[in-house]
């Protein structure tokens, strides 16, 4: 081997680290019946190694080396004694082998071994994995072959091992028969009976959980008299230095020792836990006596230069050397305090609950660096980050606080991890609870700190674990490459971080750290029972995996997915470059697929050509092979694998069923068009046979034409009327496209003749069998849009150019003979008709069986610039004149002929420079798309005449014109009449117009703005008033508005037969609506009559109304006399009243409002004896609403009027309705009614809410008391034959019922006082509870520019988002 320096190999990690595979956890658990190694002399070993100084050991492989077993007791090997490992002669070289060291024991006698050939040779990467992926698939494979077993049992990986390691599990951890530990925590030496009884310097590590049972017969007392023996408390941690000379361990009790390799029988350094005094005397520094040592590390490259850190939160940097052969120790406390005063304290001597999660020096990368020189470490505690530099001097270099990291298990678990990145600067990975963080270190004078998102590793991986899980993080991009479930409660843990769970609610998990390791891409779970070993799967070992369980469809899908590039997990070990990935996956996904081939069709489980063997049905097995392998090989793009191998295998076993029935979806989708002749022809027949016409004809026209049998297709499409199919053949197979046309004119002929010669109109559907062809005749049509468009059919393709010339010439041709043609032979002519044959028969017949479908084909076909050559046999006009020479009026029926003048009139313009056709064609085509009667071709033939005065204009305009207007052409009559400034007739014409009904008024509003308003515009409007008004009111109103308002009288005058379109009318104009008119403004057109007509029309249908539109325009926009009259007429007592205050007739106005009470006391009196409900109902609100206006009325006045003047006012009203209770009340009844009850109720309530109003009133100078008191006055002189007991009954009984109104309203005011102040005392309470707490963010990082959050200038807000302050700042700019 090569020298090494001590660099090269990195520390073990407990909690994260980088790997390059996925975790594989396997069970070593040694029972009783297994063979253990006994001891032998260290001072007889010889030297294991063969003359080129190699183990003659096996190596271990990638995958198994856990696995690997102590050979049995019939075993030829002589057992290798369990000594420790000792340095070689040479130098070791960790990257030798891929899964780990070859451990190297000297023993009294040679081991024998196998010979050790070149394949067994250690190899490294990429190609170690693939040699050890072929010889264990090609192993499997061979196996499975000479072996039958069903194919759901899966291979035992222990049965691939080969040999390992030839010591035990037992004799590694040093237990005895009973599982109890040999020597607790010594070292000393142990007799090994087939020796010499005697053992020099071998080691033996226990461990107290250890659940292991080994025979009594295996262990041995050690010798007394060669044996040093140390009682020491419980290891509670351990590490090996880089280069794997020294080891150092740490003790519950607080002392620390070093032990080299090379002399194990004692410590070579060590140190002592301290006493509270000699701490606190200030003449020694270290770990307090029984301060349970949890982390330790080596510093740099020195084996005496170590970091501890105890339970308690103190940290120690220790130089461990001798001075004359005397302990001569230095040592600087890096972290943590000691108690003050007192006795010692055993349990928990800090000051504050505190502990360390990681004390991590950092490791030696391979080469050096200038960070080195600092001897920096980390330093993790549940409240802080500290990295210390050792050199030159002590000191703190980073520090950060926790603060709320983490989340609510941050001060509860936490762990760190050194990794160099590629720019040779380290980075540490460290975690709070549930928050994984970065730290960069930057080399310089002095290092330079800085927090990070990703790490750039040359291994860019970390595995982290959780409680549940074991996570694979791409530290490139921090995002999850894999996880797998982990039970932690199954590990061993310590309880370190109980007292944590003093400051918090929830309980700390127990500690891991000497529960899992990693040491050189392995991973080590120590359970309560078991020994588990972890490694890293390759992608390989996934489908090796796959393929020793038996599931090879399996290992081919997972082999697929990493081809293409979507496999779940890490791809670790693959090249980045997608070309090279693929180049290396392909080739084993060929491997597989060929190897799973050969065992699946292997003679043993098929029999008499079935796809039944030994009594089990393996259909699904041969399903799911040939869909493995047919999308394995159309990713690979490997199709003579998949046809000459795959297929192959399946045909000579009978069974290409199943393989050509998973194929087809592929050949119907496209992925697949090129497929051999036998696999046609096998589709085809089993489609066939099948009674699968359809889906044989989309096998044909799916496939490449070099890849079908002709006549196999042919005769198939000919038997079942396949037309697309066999088009697809004639064109693509065979090139040609007029076979074709042959074919399908004869189908054409024939269903013409039928026609032609049938003796019924309609009949049984069941005489009609040619009929059921006539959508295969219409596939010539389409046959020939796409032939003639250069297209494929029916796939729509685009031909070569040279091949679509071809085919052009060839239909153009034939569609346009002259004359009947020969095919294929000059005997066989095609014909058309049973008689003589018509100039050009082809294109006759096709114009007579469906003119507008053939002409549908030539208007497509006339845009292909094939056409462009006029001097060519076939251009735009010789079809255009052939066409219009066959299509003889006197032979064709007039619709086709109508079809053929649709199709000039529209292509006329289109091709001017191609097409010329003499005006007196021209205009016999015009005349022809006018005179037609069919109205439904009309929107048709009026598009064709548009298209044709486009470019051509007749003579005789004003016949024309009346021709378009017998035919309903009225959009060609619009453009005319615009052009020509006839606005009277572009009005009717309009409107006559059946197209146009939606758009009628924005084209009236352009007619009127283009044509400025003249005499002619508005009489041509009032003519068209009644149809303008019967398509919409509102519309009409606004249109007239805007452009007319002088035709707003004879609009209304045209609606008056109908009140309510009045009504909406002036309503629209009057009162708008912003969401039908976008505006709130009424219309200032408006005269002053037809605002008192709304007026009017609002008293008859909407009384309520009147008020609210009287007080929006206010009283200058009436004739407030003439209102009166109106309002009194129509018994809108509201708006008289309102009319005659606007006069500023305040006499008037009382006198109005007396006399209207009256007479409705009467109306109410007479109701009352008729006991009319109806009308007591009317009456009583009749009262209230004319009460309300003379309040308002009163009220209006009290701000503005003098005091007598509204005493006045308010004691007229009061009176007058105290007067109508007064009457009704007096009114003599046999028995007392319910109906004067109801009257009575309501008359008061009008008396209580008027005092209300009064009681409300603004004005200070009226005196309630003296209004009061000239009411009862003023009651009982105008009533000299009333009561005056009675007067003073109903005053009492009002006043009563206010003064009880009043007092509810002031128990509910006191009660809501009550409630509000309650929820503002609350309110409050939370709001000091809140500041005194302050906000809490949900999140470290800042909410502008994401980055982290530090120091304190920021800002919370109080939903939780933190946003720095200079962020803030630049948001408000």
């Amino acid at each position: 081997m090569a020298s090494q320096s001590p660099r090269r190999t990195r520390p073990d990690l407990s909690s994260s680290s980088s790997h390059r595979r996925t975790i594989h956890h396997a069970s070593n658990t040694i029972g009783p019946s297994e063979e253990i190694n006994h001891f032998a002399e260290w001072g007889q070993a010889q030297d294991p190694l063969d003359v080129n100084g190699r183990d003659k050991s096996d190596d271990a492989g990638p995958s198994d080396y856990w696995r690997r077993r102590s050979p049995s007791p019939s075993s030829q090997v002589q057992p290798a004694p369990i000594n420790w490992r000792k340095l070689s002669d040479q130098p070791f070289d960790p990257n030798a082998i891929e899964d780990g060291p070859e451990d190297l024991f000297w023993t009294s006698q040679p081991l024998s071994r196998p010979a050790t050939t070149r394949e067994d040779l250690p190899m490294n990467g990429i190609e170690n994995d693939e040699r050890e992926y072929a010889k264990r698939l090609h192993e499997v494979m061979r196996n499975d072959l000479t072996q039958s077993r069903s194919p759901s049992i899966g291979s035992d990986l222990a049965n691939l091992n080969g040999n390992g390691y030839n010591q035990t599990y037992g004799e590694i951890m040093g237990t005895n028969a009973n599982g109890e530990s040999i020597g607790d925590e010594e070292f000393g030496r142990l007799s090994s009976p087939r020796i010499d009884g005697m053992s020099d310097r071998t080691p033996s590590l226990s461990l107290s959980d250890t659940k292991i049972v080994v025979p009594q017969s295996s262990i041995v007392s050690p010798s007394p008299g060669k044996r040093t023996s140390f009682i020491l408390s419980a290891v509670t941690t351990v590490t090996i230095s880089p280069d794997q000379t020294y080891i150092a361990v740490g003790r519950s009790s607080g002392n620390i020792y070093l032990y080299d390799l090379a002399s194990p029988a004692k410590a070579a350094r060590a140190t002592n836990g301290l006493t509270l005094q000699q701490v606190l005397s200030g003449r020694r520094e270290g770990h307090l006596q029984n301060s349970r040592i949890i982390h330790i590390g080596f510093v740099g490259s020195r084996h005496t230069s170590i970091v501890s850190g105890d339970e308690h939160g103190r940290a120690f940097w220790w130089s461990l050397g001798k001075v004359m052969g005397i302990e001569s120790n230095d040592v600087v406390r890096m972290l943590g305090s000691y108690p003050s005063s007192g006795p010692e304290v055993n349990a928990n001597p800090s000051k504050r609950l505190s502990t360390l999660f990681a004390a991590l020096p950092l490791p030696l990368d391979e080469q050096s660096h200038a960070i080195d020189r600092h001897l920096l470490s980390a330093l993790l505690t549940p409240t802080k980050l500290v990295v210390v530099g050792m050199k030159p001097n002590p000191k703190t270099w980073f520090r950060k606080m926790r603060g709320n990291l983490g989340g609510e298990f941050g001060g509860l678990t936490g762990t760190a991890l050194w990794r160099w990145s590629t720019t040779n600067n380290p980075s540490l990975v460290y975690s709070w609870g549930s928050l994984v963080q970065i730290l960069h270190v930057k080399a310089g004078t002095d290092p330079e700190f800085v927090e990070g998102k990703f790490i750039d590793v040359q291994e860019p991986h970390i595995l982290v674990m959780t409680t549940t899980r074991l996570i694979l993080v791409d530290a490139r991009t921090m995002t999850v490459s894999e996880s797998t479930l982990l039970q932690t409660r199954l590990l061993t843990s310590l309880d370190l971080y109980s007292d944590l769970s003093k400051a918090t609610v929830h309980p700390p998990p127990g500690s891991l750290i000497g529960s899992v390791k990693l040491h050189r891409d392995k991973l080590f779970l120590l359970t309560k029972t078991t020994l588990q070993v972890g490694t890293l799967k390759h992608w390989n070992d996934r489908i090796l995996l796959q393929v020793h369980q038996g599931d090879f469809l399996g290992a081919i899908r997972t082999a697929l997915a990493y081809y293409e590039d979507r496999a779940e997990g890490n791809t670790i070990n693959l090249p980045e470059d997608p070309d090279e990935r693929k180049m290396i996956v392909s080739a084993k996904l060929r491997e597989l697929l060929l190897a799973s081939l050969r065992w699946a069709f292997s003679p043993d489980r098929l029999t008499d050509d079935s796809h039944y063997g030994q009594g089990v049905d393996l259909t699904s097995l041969f399903e799911g092979l040939a869909s493995a392998s047919i999308e394995a090989c159309l990713a690979m793009h490997n199709l003579p694998f998949l046809f000459d191998e795959a297929y192959d295998q399946f045909a000579q076993a009978g069974i290409q069923g199943i393989f050509l029935r998973l194929l087809e979806p592929h050949i119907l989708s496209g992925r697949v068009r090129d497929i051999p002749p036998t696999m046609f022809q096998a589709l085809i027949s089993m489609h066939e046979d099948r009674g699968e016409p359809d889906k044989a004809e989309a096998i044909i026209w799916n496939v490449e034409p070099t890849s079908l049998d002709i006549d196999r297709a042919i005769t198939l499409c000919e038997e079942h009327g396949l037309w697309d199919a066999l088009i697809h053949v004639y064109t693509r197979a065979m090139k040609d496209y007029v076979a074709p046309l042959v074919k399908l004119i004869n189908v054409v002929r024939d269903i013409q003749q039928d026609r032609l010669n049938r003796p019924y109109l309609a009949g049984d559907l069941a005489d009609q069998d040619l009929e059921g062809w006539a959508p295969n005749a219409y596939k010539l049509y389409a046959y020939v849009e796409s032939v003639l468009s250069g297209l494929s059919y029916p796939s729509g393709q685009p031909l070569p150019e040279l091949e679509a010339n071809a085919a052009r010439n060839e239909v153009y041709s034939f569609i346009f003979a002259g004359r009947t043609i020969s095919w294929p032979t000059t005997s066989d002519l095609v014909l058309t008709n049973d008689g003589a044959e018509p100039p050009y028969p082809y294109l006759n017949l096709l114009l007579r069986f469906d003119a507008e479908a053939f002409l549908h084909s030539m208007d497509i076909a006339f845009e292909d610039p094939y056409l462009n050559d006029t001097s060519g046999a076939m251009n735009r006009q010789s079809i255009v004149n052939l066409m219009l020479d066959v299509m003889d009026p006197e032979y064709f029926h007039p619709g086709d002929i109508t079809f053929l003048h649709i199709f000039v009139a529209r292509n006329l313009p289109k091709y001017p420079q191609f097409l010329f056709i003499p005006p007196s064609t021209l205009h016999r085509i015009l005349v022809s798309l006018a005179s037609d009667p069919d109205q439904s071709t009309r929107e048709d033939r009026q598009l064709a005449a548009e298209y044709l005065l486009s470019a051509y204009t007749p003579h005789d305009s004003e016949a024309m014109l009346r021709l378009f207007d017998q035919a309903g052409f009225y959009r060609i009559l619009r453009t005319s009449y615009r052009r020509e400034h006839k606005w009277a007739k572009l009005i009717h014409t309009l409107l006559r117009d059946p197209d146009s009904d939606d758009q009628i008024f924005d084209s009236l509003d352009d007619i009127i703005t283009s044509a400025s308003a003249s005499s002619e515009i508005n009489a041509a409007i009032t003519e068209v008033l009644p149809q303008l008004l019967s398509l919409g009111v509102r519309q009409t109103a606004l249109l007239l508005d805007r452009d007319l308002p002088l035709c707003h009288g004879q609009a209304i005058e045209n609606l008056a037969a109908a009140p309510l379109k009045q009504l909406a009318y002036l309503r629209c104009l009057l009162e708008p609506d912003i969401d039908e008119t976008g505006t709130t403004q009424p219309s200032t057109k408006i005269e002053r009559p037809l605002r008192h007509l709304y007026v009017n029309l609002l008293c008859q249908n909407d009384l309520n109304h009147v008020i609210t539109f009287l007080d929006a325009r206010g009283p200058d926009s009436f004739d407030l006399r003439q209102l009166v009259t109106d309002c009194e007429s129509h018994g809108c007592f509201e708006g008289q009243l309102w009319a005659l205050d606007r006069q500023n007739k305040t006499k008037e106005t009382f006198d109005a409002f007396g006399d209207i009470l009256r007479t409705q006391g009467a109306d109410l009196n007479e109701a009352i004896l008729s006991c009319e409900a109806g009308s007591i109902h009317m009456t009583l609100s009749t009262v209230q609403t004319v009460s309300k206006m003379a309040t308002r009325i009163c009220q209006e006045h009290s701000q503005s009027s003098i005091t007598a003047e509204v005493e006045d006012m308010w004691l007229g009203v009061l009176h007058e309705i105290i007067e109508l209770v007064h009457s009704t009340s007096a009114m003599q009844l046999p028995v007392p009614t319910e109906p004067i009850k109801v009257c009575m109720e309501a008359l008061r309530g009008i008396v209580q809410e008027t005092l209300a109003s009064l009681v409300s009133s603004s004005s200070s100078a009226l005196s309630l008391p003296r209004l009061f008191k000239r009411l009862v006055d003023a009651s009982t002189s105008a009533s000299p034959g009333s009561k005056k007991g009675r007067t003073y009954a109903e005053f009492r009984t009002i006043l009563t019922g206010m003064l009880d109104s009043y007092r509810s309203e002031g128990e509910l005011l006191n009660m809501t006082t009550r409630l509000i102040e309650a929820d503002l005392f609350d309110i409050l309470v939370e709001l000091k509870v809140k500041r005194e707490s302050g906000w809490r963010s949900v999140s470290c990082d800042c909410d502008a520019c994401g980055d982290l959050i530090e120091g304190s200038n920021t800002i919370i807000w109080a939903d939780g988002r933190i946003i720095h302050s200079s962020c803030e700042a630049g948001r408000e700019v």
